[in-house]
């Protein structure tokens, strides 16, 4: 149903044309001195312009037991073609029980959370800016390891099926982007947890940093808890 390939085409050609952008307007810095929060809008318009619907900061559906507001949320939730946007089945549930919404049906438009793609983003990059000093990043390391934390979110919940961590890795080389990558997942891996073969792209960028090469790679995440839900 979802092809992360296809997926992954989409965010790193968005992602490689706003950098050629900057190197055309001789900007003073590139996407690896933009934040995760920053990069968000870039990543959902490269997938809504190739066509699909992106809801950023989408509740998890399997937070049964907290309230809304307290729910731990997904960076960006991909709905299926013809979808609006991805129903809540938690805040459904709430509304419906002993309540006239028990009868109202469900609206269309939007797609059961089953059926979305969760996809959790993490950007690294070996340098950065520190008060507005290029140095190399003291936390790269434990900060890529952060991608294992949302590997287990996203293959602990009983109702996502599709779903993976987005990599956004800034690093001096392409060789040293890979190598890094294939650690932390190895590492996931030795875990125990629900780690899927990565897909990577990537392009050359200008080095303004330190950083001449950002790797952008989709792990996917083998949602362990809805086959044990279906078996």
């Amino acid at each position: 149903m979802w092809s992360t390939v296809e997926l992954l085409e989409a965010i790193a050609a968005g992602l490689g044309e706003h950098e050629r952008a900057l190197a055309r307007e001789q900007a003073v810095y590139g996407l690896d001195a933009l934040s995760e929060v920053e990069l968000h809008p870039l990543i959902a318009s490269s997938l809504e312009r190739s066509g699909w619907q992106v809801v950023r900061e989408c509740v998890y559906p399997g937070d049964a037991e907290v309230k809304r507001s307290a729910r731990d949320r997904c960076d960006l939730v991909l709905a299926p073609e013809g979808a609006s946007g991805v129903r809540d089945p938690v805040r459904e549930r709430q509304l419906s029980e002993g309540t006239l919404f028990a009868e109202c049906p469900i609206r269309g438009e939007e797609a059961d959370a089953e059926d979305a793609y969760w996809l959790e983003v993490k950007t690294v990059g070996q340098w950065g800016l520190t008060h507005g000093v290029c140095c190399a990043n003291a936390g790269y390391a434990a900060e890529l390891r952060g991608l294992v934390e949302d590997l287990g979110k996203l293959g602990r919940d009983p109702v996502i099926r599709f779903g993976g961590v987005l990599v956004v890795l800034f690093t001096e080389t392409e060789a040293a982007g890979a190598h890094d990558l294939d650690v932390v997942v190895h590492q996931a891996l030795d875990r125990g947890l629900p780690a899927g073969v990565p897909e990577r792209s990537g392009f050359a960028m200008t080095d303004r940093l330190g950083n001449a090469w950002c790797t952008v790679a989709i792990v996917p995440a083998r949602c362990t808890r809805w086959m044990e839900r279906l078996g």
